[in-house]
């Protein structure tokens, strides 16, 4: 069985690089049982919190 991981992925806080909302992109993960999923913002660390945050509250839900 192979892994696969997306590791370089922008959100809505990489102007003009992305669209993805931060709790959509936890949510696909999240459906597609992915392991694991980056976020990797172009010069920001502005969306980390909420990242954080999303994805703690999914790790959460599965429990």
């Amino acid at each position: 069985m192979t892994f696969f991981s997306h590791l370089h992925v922008h959100s809505e806080y990489s102007l003009m690089e992305s669209t993805i909302k931060i709790k959509d992109l936890v949510n696909t993960a999240s459906i597609n049982e992915m392991k694991a999923v980056a976020l990797t913002d172009k010069y920001v660390m502005s969306g980390a919190i909420e990242f954080y945050k999303e994805a703690t509250k999914i790790i959460y839900l599965r429990r």
